[in-house]
This record gives structure tokens, C-alpha cells and sequence, in this order.
């Protein structure tokens, strides 16, 4: 098939599968960066592991996805959310633990406990990402069903909202929701599997704010 040559100065758009898995690439490699920002006290390992973890990563599942080895990807990405949720819980366990022995400055303890709960944002943003209607390639391939969560737009009676599918930023919109309100804001949650993901990610975000405060009430 010819292309129309692009006028001059345009950027060529990005290949649909790369556009869908970009944000979610994007949100990673940010992940991995946050923990390399980490001190060394907190961190489940060196401190350049998780950004190297994320770069190899991306490569890989680039390769896959476009090789079309789905399966294998999917089980790669399984791997990797349950490393990330093992990493933010040593990470949180090891911020109580500073708290409560070494009782660190205030400037180093507010610094690592807002990027612990950035971390805890972006890593359930990844799971419910993942997870939602089957992952990426299902919601697109065959259409997205209300299997874990109800967004607002597909509740909609129109056209536009049986089209519509969620991208990462919605996932990562319910991830920041519910590590703010302990809940989730304005969608409602159907299964099981993320009843307690939510559950997970809020109490590792409550730990972490109790943190913060405590530390606050002492500096009184």
C-alpha cells in the first residue's frame, strides 16, 4: 500500500500498537527513575537496578510485541508487576523501619516517602493496565468488556461510548484516585482480583502518609 508523502516539517505518526503501549513504557522508565532517586537505605536493591530493570524491559516487549509473541509477553509482564508490588512493599517496610530506629531529617524522610508513594501509583496504574478486560491487546483486538471496572464513559447510551477504550492515563487516573481517597472516585469496582489490588495500594499509601504525618507531629 503507497503512503501520501507527509507535508514539510510534519511528524509521522506513531504505529497504533506503539501509541497504545507508550504511555504505559513511559510511566516504567519514570518508575525506574524514582527508585534510583531512592536512598540507598530504602531501596529493595542497588539503586540503578529498577531503571536498568525498566529499560530492558521496554526493549524486550517491544521486540515482543512486535514479533507478535503475545503470550510470552503477557507472561513477562506478569514477572514484572509482581517484582514491582514486591519493591514497594520492602520499600514502605524499610521507610517504617527507618522511622521508627534511625529517625531520619525531615527534608530526606519527605523526599523518599513522596517518591515511595509515587511508586505506589505507578505500579498499580501497571496492574489495573494489565489486568482490566484482559490487557491492551484483548480491550483492542476484541472490543472492551466491563470485567473489573466501570469507567463513566461506557456507561454512556451514544455511539462514541461503545467505541471507546481506556488508555493508560485512565488506569493511572484510578491508581492516583485511590492512593488519595484510599478509594476509588467515580468508577466502580467489579472483581475480586481488583477489589484487592485496591486494597493493597491503599494501605501501603496510608502507611506511607502516616509516615509523613507522624514524623510532622513530632517536629511540633
Amino acid at each position: 500500500m503507497n503512503h501520501e508523502p507527509l507535508p514539510h516539517g510534519a511528524v509521522a505518526p506513531l504505529p497504533a500498537p506503539l501509541r497504545r503501549f507508550a504511555p504505559a513504557l513511559l510511566a516504567l522508565l519514570i518508575l525506574g527513575g524514582l527508585y534510583a532517586w531512592l536512598a540507598t537505605a530504602l531501596s529493595p536493591g542497588p539503586r540503578w537496578l529498577a531503571l536498568g530493570v525498566a529499560v530492558i524491559f521496554s526493549a524486550v516487549a517491544l521486540v515482543l510485541r512486535w514479533r507478535r509473541w503475545l503470550y510470552v509477553l503477557h507472561l513477562l509482564t506478569w514477572g514484572l508487576l509482581v517484582l514491582l508490588t514486591a519493591a514497594i512493599m520492602t520499600a514502605v517496610a524499610l521507610l517504617l523501619l527507618e522511622v521508627t530506629v534511625r529517625r531520619p531529617e525531615a527534608p530526606s524522610l519527605l523526599r523518599d516517602a513522596t517518591v515511595i508513594w509515587l511508586a505506589n501509583v505507578l505500579t498499580f496504574a501497571w496492574w489495573y493496565w494489565a489486568l482490566d478486560g484482559g490487557g491492551p491487546s484483548m480491550r483492542h483486538h476484541h472490543g472492551y468488556r466491563r470485567m473489573d471496572v466501570v469507567f463513566p464513559q461506557i456507561t454512556l447510551a451514544n455511539r462514541v461510548a461503545h467505541a471507546w477504550q481506556p488508555g493508560f492515563l485512565d488506569y493511572l487516573f484510578l491508581a492516583f484516585t485511590t492512593s488519595t481517597a484510599f478509594s476509588p472516585t467515580d468508577t466502580p469496582v467489579l472483581s475480586r482480583r481488583f477489589k484487592g489490588l485496591m486494597m493493597l495500594q491503599s494501605l501501603l499509601s496510608l502507611m506511607v502518609t502516616g509516615v509523613i504525618i507522624a514524623r510532622a507531629v513530632n517536629t511540633l
